[in-house]
């Protein structure tokens, strides 16, 4: 309690305001001056949605001027489609009156029409009229993939204080009787007397049972010690039995008549539920600030000092709880480099040659950390413009810069990277058409830097009519069949008519109902690729027919060769036939552009010929080799196959052939097995096809190769590490 010569005392018939109601007055005015200065956006709606409360920095963010939202609903400030929106507004909501709490982004719509991403934080808090939904958020629309979420938020302050009076109290204690103002008797809702006389009885029955045994003890302290009485107490009323708050201050004065407790009571109740509300103001504002990332800082520059709150204390590594701090102390944590600056920022703000105070530096923690602080702050002046007071946040954006610079190497080396090699990358906002290039984009299509008309027809424009419609086609089926990426190639004209051929890669975003949002990928020039393509592949095939034409020619030497009686026929088929099976592995392998051929074609191609009806089964994974030992296997089955159709299981009707291949690892496991033929017994030597499995296939693959004439059926098995 303060001592009576620093609260004025009314008297009986009159009441000056007390001081403390000036004090909250000026806290809720820095409060207040916080918030609207702070460059986070703050807005507080009902539970309903309507909008009560805008700071300067919301209605800035969203275009509208100074009390142009209040009374409108939330969802006027939001981007996203009427579904989608119903649906995240009702889940954050519901997460709200959950958690007490929401955080994250939000696509929002100025009153222009143009769109902005905000991080934000939705608080539930309790005012007097029920529970409000108090909003902080920052535009990171340019800084969007340099973080991890970062909001901020307020409560609206509320603080009430009235008047209060004092009364004269004047008792013997000798006695026990003395006399009471009326404002005594008023306070303790006792009619007065006519002659003011009261009692200490009358005082003693009104002090509330929690702090009777204190407010006696102090008494008696007072009158054993030095004689001073100072307390704050409750007291019940007499009349309506309300609990008020009185504080006392009174004085032991000895007279001829004994001693006496002369002093003022002051009805307090208002002070104290000021008090109570501040402090619960005071919490409020904390805990959004907190929840925000926020600390706050204060300067008197007439003293020359100021402080910190906790947070902003465990942002700078120091404990300035319950203490003033100086400049000095604040200089001392700044980063040396940064200090000039952060100095004369302060400076300049302090003069008014700047409208607030807002500077990013660094700080040095005690322990030899080094952290990166946003601060702003507000000059509040005298009436002659003089500086007094400088209110202000602090905000730690150490992760933030980290982020944002990691971010602008990997974007510095990416640009390296795709200029480099040609890259050029395409942006196409789906639903409104527009589309952005990077400046190599427009040179992989002959455009100046900056000429690109910027929409999906300019693009268009540039395409050869008959791939245009292709690719309009092919990314609205990529779309409508909700495909991440597509790979496409088309041909594009010039400005100056030459025509190139662009490939790329494209991916899709999508909304959560399945909208297509944007397309984003990446072209490269391949003309010349195309180019050498095209002549590889018509140097292909004229190889390719100059080696059928002398497969052919080979072949009619062989005729031609073997028409003597004494060439046996069976000789002349075997070797016309491993000569058609080499060109038909070879018009695989051309088919597949001489680059590899999978097992399944090569036994497909080699199987043909024959009449199997169903009797050869083939199992195994799709498995591609490469073209010199794809025109080993081939030979091998041809091989195989013939005898099968002569001699083995393919010659009878129940006979059965199952082929069949897996890996294991690195290495090829390959079966050819027959069942169901006439029995077989080994042959007392072995005939070209058998060496030819046995040796040539089995170096070529880098393998084992073995033939088991088995009774019920030939089994020939290959083994080898997988060909490269």
């Amino acid at each position: 309690m303060a001592d009576s010569d620093e609260w004025p005392v009314p008297g009986p018939e009159s009441a000056a305001a007390h001081p403390i109601r000036d004090r909250a007055d000026a806290d809720l005015a820095r409060y207040r001056l916080i918030v609207e200065n702070m460059t986070e956006g703050v807005s507080l709606s009902t539970e309903a949605g309507i909008i009560v409360y805008t700071n300067a920095a919301e209605d800035r963010m969203f275009g509208y001027a100074p009390g142009e939202l209040i009374g409108r609903h939330v969802s006027t400030l939001n981007a996203e489609p009427g579904t989608a929106n119903d649906e995240r507004v009702a889940d954050v909501i519901a997460c709200l009156r959950r958690d007490g709490a929401w955080e994250g982004a939000w696509h929002n719509r100025r009153k222009d029409g143009t769109d902005f991403v905000t991080e934000a934080r939705i608080t539930a808090v309790t005012l007097d009229d029920g529970t409000h939904w108090l909003c902080v958020q920052r535009d990171v629309t340019r800084e969007r993939a340099d973080r991890a979420a970062h909001a901020e938020t307020e409560t609206r302050l509320q603080l009430a204080v009235e008047a209060t009076g004092a009364g004269i109290y004047d008792i013997n204690l000798e006695t026990g009787t003395g006399y009471w103002s009326d404002t005594v008797f008023a306070m303790f809702g006792l009619a007065p007397a006519a002659d003011g006389r009261a009692s200490v009885a009358m005082w003693r029955e009104r002090i509330h049972p929690d702090d009777a045994a204190t407010v006696l003890t102090d008494h008696l302290g007072a009158v054993g010690g030095e004689g001073n009485f100072r307390r704050e107490f409750r007291i019940v009323r007499a009349d309506d039995g309300e609990t008020r708050w009185i504080a006392v201050t009174g004085r032991m004065v000895p007279d001829a008549a004994g001693l006496r407790s002369v002093g003022t009571i002051l009805d307090v109740t208002e002070r104290k539920r000021a008090e109570a509300a501040n402090r619960d103001s005071e919490a409020r504002l904390r805990v959004a600030m907190e929840a925000g990332r926020l600390g706050s800082w204060w300067f008197d520059v007439d003293s020359g000092t100021g402080g910190w709150s906790d947070y902003s204390a465990r942002m700078l590594g120091i404990s300035a709880r319950g203490r003033a701090v100086g400049l000095t102390e604040w200089r001392g944590l700044l980063y040396p480099a940064d200090r000039a600056a952060t100095e004369a920022a302060f400076a300049a703000a302090l003069a008014g040659e700047t409208p607030i105070y807002d500077v990013e530096y660094r700080v040095v923690q005690p322990g030899g950390g080094v952290r990166r602080l946003h601060a702003v702050g507000a000059v509040e002046r005298a009436p002659d413009g003089r500086p007094r007071y400088v209110v202000g946040t602090f905000r730690d954006v150490t992760d933030e810069r980290a982020a944002s610079e990691a971010l602008a190497e990997v974007a510095e080396r990416l640009d390296l990277a795709v200029t480099t090699h040609g890259i050029g990358i395409f942006d196409w906002y789906v639903q409104t058409g527009k589309v952005v290039w990077s400046a190599q984009e427009e040179a992989l299509f002959g455009l100046p830097a900056g000429s690109f008309g910027g929409n999906i027809a300019d693009w268009a424009a540039c395409v050869v009519p008959e791939d245009g419609a292709a690719m309009e086609a092919a990314m609205a089926g990529a779309m409508a069949a909700r495909r991440d990426r597509l790979d496409f190639g088309f041909r594009i004209r010039r400005p100056d008519g030459a025509v190139r051929w662009i490939e790329g890669s494209g991916r899709f975003l999508y909304a959560d109902d399945g909208t297509p949002l944007r397309m984003v990928g990446t072209n490269m020039d391949v003309t010349e690729r195309r180019a050498a393509e095209d002549h590889q592949r018509l140097l292909v095939n004229e190889l390719n027919h100059r080696v059928k034409n002398i497969l052919a020619l080979v072949q009619a030497i062989v005729h031609q060769s073997f028409r003597g009686a004494d060439i046996p026929a069976a000789a002349r088929r075997a070797f016309e036939g491993r000569l058609t099976a080499l060109s038909t592995a070879h018009d695989l392998l051309t088919r597949e552009r001489w680059e590899a051929a999978s097992i399944a074609d090569v036994l497909a191609d080699a199987l043909a010929p024959l009449e199997t009806g169903g009797r050869v089964s083939i199992e195994g994974p799709d498995l591609r080799l490469p073209a010199k030992t794809a025109v080993a296997l081939a030979l091998a089955v041809h091989e195989l196959c013939t005898n099968a159709a002569k001699y083995g299981a393919l010659s009878a009707s129940e006979g059965r052939v199952l082929v069949r291949w897996r890996v294991d690892g690195d290495r090829l496991h390959f079966t050819w097995r027959e069942t169901g033929g006439p029995r077989v017994a080994a042959p007392s030597r072995r005939g070209f096809g058998s060496r030819m499995i046995e040796r040539a296939l089995a170096a070529e693959f880098g393998g084992t190769t073995r033939i088991d004439f088995a009774p019920e059926g030939v089994v020939c098995v290959l083994e080898a590490r997988l060909p490269g």
